[in-house]
């Protein structure tokens, strides 16, 4: 099955395997009296299909080490803009990335135009050409903040008036366009309510909310840069006081809503116009140790929320919802203890977790749908790392015919965590069997697989460190797999 199929020699070169399937390998040495020895490995080779889920690594382009892409607007899989920040200050910067052409080239710019003490908020776009930042005064210069736009492709930015922003009180903190002319702006309380403008024709006016639209803030309360949802003409932005606001008309209404035992915010999150999840995480400070957690989820566009637990496996500096699969969110950034990044998905609502990759610091992710997204990351240089694009092949595996059977497993080496996603068995029962390296047998569990592509977890954390084998058997397939818990 193999290319090339046989060589003769000390050295082979590379082979390849075009087909999904298992392969024997041979092996023959003879010595100077043409005395032959051969021995055979029988289901040595297996080919399995590409992992179902992966972040692919591409270049942001900034010159500068260490940049990071800490928010994003993702408009179609060919056009993602994102803002950059420093990765050893974490200061956001009026620097910018885009892609026209699905991550295969990014080109960087700067922000210009704008004032020197303006830092970028939030940023949505609308096409390759056309994008929308919010920005505050870091020093609170009445008239500096407001929504900067271009529609060249970020070569010139130019402030759009309308939306005054006025006094040293304006702060806005997110902006979002629901298709090219219709956009929502919304800053901190000033002048005794929060501060939203909305726009109908691509930001040429903007029209403040009247404070009757609006439900009272709370004393103190504020919002936070970035931190929203939106889905169809519905938008969510939490609060510092743990409440949620919410529009079903694209700003020109709103309601609020008080999350029990919720007193911050850390993210929120929209499947769709009824699934929603927001948490709230404390940390120790230097240490970015987890102290604290709260997870509520709704299914009824926010209208009222239900606490809910967390399963292990969570990530904890960014999340996103996949647009129209409920349930299902991408984690991404650094987990409970602080140290160790990586990345991780649900189907559950956070019930269970998903290992993506281990390794890799994330600190930002947006999704279109199920196959398009993007996540922000570090440099190392202006043609290696800083965004990562989201590559999802189950759907597509699912929907194909005459899948081979095939297994895959992961991490491997890992913490005993183990993901196994098994291909082309539906409508199967199969055998997990676990040995330990020395024959005993440590687990049993018989599954029931209902599509060509099913996910199943196991967990070996309580056996120990040390090296395992997997067999996993149906009437006609067996899989037999080395596990490395380190």
């Amino acid at each position: 099955g193999g290319t090339p199929g046989s060589y003769s020699g000390e050295t082979p070169p590379a082979i390849t395997y075009n087909s999904v399937g298992t392969y024997n390998v041979s092996l023959t040495v003879t010595n100077s009296n043409s005395e032959t020895d051969t021995e055979t490995k029988t289901g040595y080779i297996t080919v399995t299909p590409a992992p179902t889920c992966e972040w692919i690594q591409q270049a942001s382009a900034f010159t500068t080490a260490s940049r990071g892409v800490i928010y994003l607007s993702v408009v179609d899989n060919n056009t993602c803009w994102g803002i950059a920040n420093n990765g050893s200050t974490g200061a956001v910067l009026k620097e910018f990335t885009r892609t026209t052409n699905g991550g295969s080239t990014f080109t960087p710019g700067t922000i210009g135009g704008t004032p020197a003490n303006n830092v970028p908020a939030c940023i949505t776009a609308v096409n390759g050409t056309t994008a929308y930042v919010a920005m505050y005064s870091s020093n609170s210069t009445a008239g500096d903040a407001g929504i900067f736009y271009t529609n060249n492709g970020g070569t010139t930015w130019t402030k759009q008036t309308t939306a005054t922003f006025a006094g040293t009180a304006a702060f806005p903190d997110i902006i979002h366009f629901f298709d090219a002319n219709n956009g929502l702006c919304m800053g901190d309380p000033n002048g005794g309510y929060f501060e939203i403008y909305t726009t109908n024709n691509g930001g040429t006016t903007w029209v403040r909310i009247a404070q009757v639209n609006i439900p009272a803030n709370l004393t103190g309360e504020y919002g936070y840069t970035n931190m929203y949802d939106a889905f169809g003409d519905n938008l969510w932005f939490a609060t510092n006081k743990g409440r949620v606001y919410k529009t079903t008309d694209r700003g020109a209404t709103w309601a609020v809503t008080q999350i029990s035992g919720f007193t911050d915010f850390s993210d929120i999150a929209f499947n769709d116009a009824n699934n929603g999840i927001a948490i709230q995480v404390t940390f120790e400070t230097g240490t970015g140790v987890v102290t604290a957690f709260q997870m509520a989820i709704t299914n009824n566009g926010g209208n009222t929320w239900n606490s809910a637990t967390t399963g292990a496996g969570q990530y904890y500096t960014d999340m996103a919802a996949i647009p129209n699969v409920a349930g299902k969110y991408v984690s991404v950034g650094r987990d409970n203890t602080g140290s160790n990044p990586g990345s991780s998905y649900t189907e559950d609502y956070g019930a269970t977790w998903i290992q993506i990759d281990q390794g890799t610091l994330y600190i930002s992710c947006r999704f279109k749908d199920d196959y398009t997204g993007w996540a922000g990351g570090f440099n190392t240089n202006a043609t290696q790392g800083g965004i990562y694009k989201w590559n999802n092949l189950l759907t597509a595996l699912e929907t194909s015919e005459n899948i081979k059977p095939a297994l895959i497993l992961w991490p491997n080496p890992g913490n005993g965590k183990i993901n196994i996603m098994l291909y082309g068995m539906a409508k199967k029962q199969v055998n997990i069997k676990i040995f330990s390296f020395l024959g005993e047998l440590v687990f049993e569990k018989y599954e029931r697989i209902f599509t060509n592509s099913q996910q199943l977890s196991l967990e070996l954390t309580g056996y120990g460190k040390g090296i395992y084998i997997a067999v996993i058997e149906s009437e006609q397939e067996r899989f037999v797999r080395k596990i490395i818990v380190d």
